[in-house]
């Protein structure tokens, strides 16, 4: 997949993901490069999934919430239900106007909702 499609794919509003790199200075793009490769390492083996993490959602014994941008083309809404159905107490909320990273697109609402999640659980 070209970058231009994985933004197309990733984002809700894929030009806001553009990024200028002949304008970036080299540690903006040593930075680009080593976050690449970083996800490239942890995530790469060798099909960026864990085909057992399924069955070991079960163990999770703390509070979980998870959050969905509603544009994620990347992978479907239905996988993330069906895993945090498998999280003891879970809960799953969706978030709008996001794709796969709504902690970057939709910053503010992301951040309330985690905050509000974490003040009900100290009620």
């Amino acid at each position: 997949m070209t970058e231009t499609e994985f933004r197309e794919k990733a984002f809700a509003d894929a030009a806001a993901a553009e990024r200028d790199y002949p304008a970036m200075s080299e540690d903006e793009l040593r930075i680009v490069a080593r976050n690449r490769e970083s996800a490239a390492r942890f995530a790469w083996s060798p099909y960026m999934h864990d085909p057992k993490l399924k069955q070991r959602l079960h163990r999770i014994r703390i509070p979980t919430l998870v959050l969905w941008g509603t544009a994620d083309q990347l992978i479907d809404e239905s996988y993330g239900r069906a895993f945090c159905a498998e999280i003891p107490g879970a809960k799953f909320e969706r978030i709008e106007e996001a794709g796969h990273f709504p902690h970057v697109e939709q910053r503010d609402m992301f951040t309330d909702k985690v905050l509000r999640f974490i003040r009900s659980k100290r009620a």
